[in-house]
């Protein structure tokens, strides 16, 4: 297994059998020991998965990205709203 986002193969498992969205299924938090980024195995990423923890507006983490998103979309000018411009 490697990283998703750098490839490097050092990889150290930080929280073990954590259950998943989907249930009857755990998976394990893996971090990449160069870039930091955490991950599960990319081989349990289903799209079944994906559309139950991005499809909610209210799941931990995402719900922040997805005002921000729904936000952007009623702007005229979303890259200078995003700079800061707020058109």
């Amino acid at each position: 297994m490697f990283c998703p986002m750098c490839k490097s193969k050092e990889i150290k498992t930080l929280k073990k059998d954590l259950p998943s969205y989907v249930e009857s299924i755990d998976v394990d938090i893996l971090q990449c020991l160069v870039c930091k980024t955490n991950f599960i195995d990319p081989s349990l990423a289903t799209e079944e998965l994906y559309n139950l923890v991005y499809s909610d507006s209210d799941t931990q983490g995402y719900d922040r990205y997805y005002k921000t998103a729904n936000t952007i979309k009623s702007k005229t000018e979303p890259l200078k709203y995003l700079g800061g411009g707020r058109s």
